[in-house]
Formats: structure tokens, sequence, C-alpha cells
């Protein structure tokens, strides 16, 4: 991610993007949860207020996108809190969050609950990188603060636990293996998290201007990331955050 300073140098394609989305969700009656970055909300309030209308639940994904790793307990309380205003002053109210990358910090909930936020969705249960949990639980759970969290959908794997619903591990794993997954997880009573970026839905993305390794991951198989998740969707019954947390609470 480029420092924030240099962002608005870049042509921004987020509305577009947000766009192309919303069209398919609607074609296919289905809502998500959006987790906006307060630097869009402030920058681009028409994509708050155009997912808002479209029924779907807008929630937080910070503002900088800056991981937990790198900032201090105050300076993510301060970051959190810029982007809940940015996207309420565009015309949403934030009860959710999801962290840039996964997270560790216990210190998290204790923000979030004292803004009076329902949910987190920041976990990655199993082992896997920095951040993982091994002691999570796979399924939504509620803290004793009454928070809910809504942890990664994993797959088990030689004692791993493979985020392959979102972002490049979904981009690299082939459609059949995705479907069988969710069927598995299902089977077994767990929902799935399927998450995407807007990026992933350009027709044509920009040159990022990256190498090696970290210019692979954020483009392996991009052109087909948007034929493989709406297949996804199409097969399978999703919705949002909010709409799962509610039937959770009134089972």
């Amino acid at each position: 991610m480029k420092p924030m300073d240099r962002w608005p140098d870049y042509e921004s394609r987020v509305e577009a993007d947000i766009d192309r989305i919303i069209t398919v969700l609607d074609g296919l009656q289905t809502t998500c949860t959006f987790f906006v970055l307060g630097w869009i909300a402030e920058h681009h309030p028409t994509v708050v207020r155009r997912l808002v209308a479209a029924g779907h639940e807008v929630a937080t994904h910070g503002y900088g996108h800056v991981v937990l790793d790198q900032q201090t307990r105050d300076e993510f309380a301060a970051d959190l809190d810029r982007s809940i205003a940015a996207i309420e002053q565009a015309g949403s109210k934030v009860e959710g969050y999801r962290a840039p990358g996964f997270v560790s910090q216990a210190w998290l909930f204790e923000e979030l609950t004292a803004r009076g936020f329902k949910y987190d969705a920041s976990v990655l249960p199993g082992r896997w990188l920095n951040g993982a949990l091994p002691t999570a639980g796979r399924a939504p759970y509620r803290l004793p603060s009454g928070l809910w969290e809504f942890p990664y959908s994993i797959v088990k794997c030689l004692g791993a636990g493979l985020p392959v619903f979102g972002g490049g591990y979904l981009r690299i794993t082939p459609h059949p293996v995705l479907a069988a997954a969710i069927r598995r997880q299902n089977r077994a009573g767990l929902p799935v998290m399927l998450y995407f970026h807007p990026r992933e839905w350009d027709p044509a993305p920009p040159e990022t201007g990256l190498t090696g390794l970290t210019r692979w991951r954020r483009n392996v198989n991009l052109a087909a990331s948007r034929t493989k998740i709406t297949r996804l969707i199409e097969q399978f019954e999703f919705t949002s955050i909010r709409e799962a947390m509610a039937a959770l609470e009134q089972s």
C-alpha cells in the first residue's frame, strides 16, 4: 500500500469498481458487507452513499490501511476514530471492523467494545503466518464483552489453516476446489466468509510498479477473479455480516 500522502497522485478507480460490484450483486439479489477505508469515505463519499442505497452494509477497514503490528494502541485508536468519523460523515453508521491483515492484539477488542461496535472480523484461526490465533474458533462466537467475532474462514490442510476464500489465495485456488470446500464447511455447520477487493473487479487494472513476489501476489489470476467470485455467489447463499449476526442473535 502506498503512503497516504501519495494516494491522490494516482488515478482513482474505486467508484467504477464499486459500481460494477453493486450491479452484479443486485442481479444476484445478494447483499454484502463492505469494509471501507476511512480515506476512501472521506475522498469518495459517493462510494458509501451508493452502497447504502443498494442495501449493503458499510463497516470500517481503518482509515489508512496500516496493519496493527505497525501501530501503537493509541495510534490505532486515532486511526479507528478517524475512519468512523469519515464513514459516518459520508452517510453510514459503523458497527463492524476488519483489520488490514490478521490480528492477535487482545486490546483490539477492548477498543472496539468501548466504541459500541457490534462485531469484529479480523481473526484468523489456526496456524498461518503472523497474526493467526491457533486457539480461536472457526465459527462466529461472542466474547464476554458481547462483541461478536466473525473469523476468517479457513480450510485445514497438513495442520495449517489456509485462508483460501479471499485475496490471492482465492485467485490461485481452482473454482471446483473452492466450491467443494464451501460444501464441506457447510456440512460441518460452518459458514464461509468470502471476501474480495474492488480491484479484483477491474477489467483493466493499472500497472502498480511492484516487482517480484509482491507483484505476483497482487496480480496472479486477477483477470479471472470476477468470474470466479460471481460463480460462487450464484452457487451458494451469501449475506452481509449484519444479517448473519441478526440471525445468530435470534437463534
